[in-house]
């Protein structure tokens, strides 16, 4: 048995009944059997000399009636069917193992895919079956041959696994992990596109960093109305990448600020300096983000933070959320104290880094035992706070 068949899903579920089956005593096994005596098999003998879309219909219809398939497995069924068994196999092995191989989301794929090649959106993502339909109807009406698109599948499959996995450039890897916490699923097509047809790295690099900076800006600063704003950044940008007419432009950090900054929608521009030092200031639900912000200017300063401590990262409120007596006289009134916090509570001013084990420590001590604790805290942005001792 080679690699690729120890990695098939035959395989893996052979495996995983034989280690299972290993640890059962006789009255299990024999219950096993029993059980498996009542199973029917159904025996449906189609010749590859039939319509192949009826078959494909045929396969739609008896999967429906068990448990749902998911998109990908229609469209692996879709793009796989031949009426030349060997030249399924050869769409098989050429295509389709490299790209379960480097892929394990096989829906999610075709669904970047698709958004690359129809530039169509949607407002919530479809059902699988829905999305199947859509899928289908559009490629058959392509000029596109099956071979094409598992060849462009097998292309993206392999950028996808580099995207995800974080194994493209040091700078871009560091990068790429900023847009995960960011929720990059909507920028997914605009990444693969760009990895895919832009062979500059530097300009890679430089437009990456652009779209960490534009989405801390559309977190925080919240300008869309509804679910589709990102979506429609995505959709325009790649409009204009992928065709011939007067309004193509070139796959260049220049281009791509142009236009995020030249939006004609509000919800879809690049949100202004002040605009996001305003809302900065302000005590709003933005705080969400705050900490990865605060984390990536430690790690534009340092150069040498791990940004995996992401997960042991936690938001200390300078002045805390629950009341205490040193609190209260320090601000004069109960009243006063209660202002100023909602006033300022999650404005990134009152908010510092800290890991989980400083946080518990802090608590609510009064601001000159907090003082000592800040200076000790492992990041500088924390640090620097504890100059202002009153």
């Amino acid at each position: 048995m080679n690699n690729d068949e120890k990695k098939s899903n035959i395989n893996i579920v052979y495996e995983y009944f034989l280690s299972n089956l290993k640890n059962k005593d006789d009255k299990e096994l024999s219950d096993l059997v029993d059980a498996l005596c009542k199973f029917e098999v159904a025996d449906i003998s189609i010749e590859t000399k039939d319509d192949m879309r009826v078959i494909q219909e045929i396969f739609e219809k008896i999967n429906s009636a068990g448990e749902d398939l998911t998109s990908g497995d229609l469209i692996r069924n879709y793009l796989l069917l031949n009426k030349d068994s060997k030249e399924q196999e050869k769409l098989y092995s050429t295509y389709w193992v490299n790209i379960e191989n480097n892929c394990k989301d096989i829906s999610e794929l075709a669904r970047n895919y698709y958004i690359i090649c129809s530039l169509e959106i949607n407002d919530q993502k479809p059902s699988d079956i829905s999305f199947y339909k859509t899928f289908k109807k559009f490629f058959d009406e392509s000029n596109k041959s099956k071979e094409d698109i598992l060849d462009e599948l097998v292309v993206y499959s392999e950028i996808y696994k580099r995207i995800v996995l974080f194994n493209v450039t040091e700078i871009d890897n560091r990068n790429l992990k900023y847009l995960f916490k960011l929720k990059w699923t909507d920028l997914m097509p605009l990444l693969l596109y760009i990895y895919k047809n832009c062979k500059n790295d530097k300009e890679i690099s430089k437009i990456i960093n652009l779209l960490v900076d534009f989405m801390f800006k559309y977190r925080i600063i919240k300008p869309y109305s509804g679910g589709t704003s990102l979506k429609n950044v995505v959709n325009n940008l790649l409009k204009k990448f992928d065709n011939d007419d007067e309004d193509h432009i070139d796959i260049t950090y220049d281009n791509v600020l142009f236009e995020l900054s030249n939006s004609y929608s509000p919800s879809e521009r690049y949100p202004k300096n002040d605009e996001f030092k305003e809302h900065l200031m302000k005590s709003n639900d933005g705080a969400t983000y705050y900490s990865l912000l605060l984390l990536h200017h430690e790690d534009m300063t340092s150069k040498s933070l791990q940004i995996d401590v992401l997960d042991d990262l936690t938001l200390e409120h300078l002045f805390p959320q629950t009341e205490n007596e040193w609190w209260i006289n320090n601000f004069g009134s109960k009243d006063k104290l209660i202002l100023a916090q909602n006033k300022y509570m999650n404005c990134i001013g009152n908010l510092a880094i800290l890991s989980r084990s400083e946080n518990s420590i802090n608590g609510n001590e009064p601001w000159p035992k907090k003082i000592d604790l800040l200076k000790q805290a492992q990041f500088k942005v924390t640090n620097s706070v504890s100059k202002y001792e009153n």
